[in-house]
């Protein structure tokens, strides 16, 4: 009897164990691939619901939060991150019903091109005067000393009727107004609970009634809409000097 080695004996049996576990392995491998698939369809459908506008804004929030409470959104590439610009740009826009689809995505741009179409001035050096800034042109100016970090402007207003007034909302200087054209300039918010101003509107009848969104620069964390009757000159007599009181929510 010819002599075999240990191989020959063993590689038939490999190989029909090999033959035999093939289809428990390919069974095992599309099931994993499967469970990918059904994963990463289910993390992308708040995006998909997102970009179709007939999906009230509302339906896309809650399937969005629904999948970030099993995500650890502290992980970088999360997409916790996106989300919250994505509702942040969006929500104001469609805030209280959520309703997306009753005004056109490319609204602005077509206005834009509409308007580029019947206007004869394609650049600012056509406008009158053209350009103009209006200041403040360095930090001490305001201040009267050296302090970097006054807050990015978030908001601004100007009078139709008046030109001259103009009110501004900086993310951690708060709420800044120039009844002169820039001239001169008054902050009337540094005695509120937070110095960021994100928002403002103005009534369109009384430029004097003024609401803001007075928050928290670091954390974004708001502490409510303040109103002022008075274009919110500062009140020396009151504790909140702003001339701003919160406003209740009924």
């Amino acid at each position: 009897m010819q002599n075999k080695n240990i191989y020959d004996i063993c590689a038939p049996r490999r190989l029909f164990v090999f033959l035999h576990s093939k289809p428990v392995f390919m069974k095992n491998l599309i099931l994993l691939l499967a469970i990918s698939t059904f994963n990463f369809s289910f993390s992308q459908q708040w995006k998909e619901m997102a970009n179709d506008i007939n999906i009230n804004l509302y339906d896309v929030v809650a399937e969005a939060e629904a999948y970030f409470q099993n995500i650890d959104i502290t992980k970088k590439g999360s997409g916790w991150k996106a989300y919250q610009r994505w509702l942040y740009e969006n929500e104001p826009k469609y805030y209280p019903s959520g309703v997306r689809n009753n005004v056109k995505s490319d609204f602005v741009s077509k206005e834009y091109k509409e308007f580029l179409s019947k206007s004869s001035v394609t650049n600012k050096s056509g406008f009158e005067n053209g350009w103009e800034e209006l200041g403040p042109y360095y930090i001490e100016e305001v201040t009267g000393h050296y302090a970097v970090g006054l807050g990015r402007i978030e908001s601004f207003y100007t009078d139709l009727n008046n030109e001259n007034r103009i009110f501004l909302g900086s993310r951690s200087g708060g709420f800044w107004k120039t009844l002169d054209g820039g001239e001169t300039w008054e902050n009337t918010t540094d005695f509120l609970f937070a110095s960021g101003v994100n928002t403002i509107a103005v009534s369109p009848e009384n430029p004097d009634r003024v609401l803001i969104n007075v928050r928290n620069s670091y954390n974004g964390t708001t502490h409510g809409i303040y109103e002022s009757v008075d274009g919110g000159i500062p009140v020396a007599s009151s504790i909140n000097s702003s001339g701003f009181k919160i406003l209740p929510l009924l």
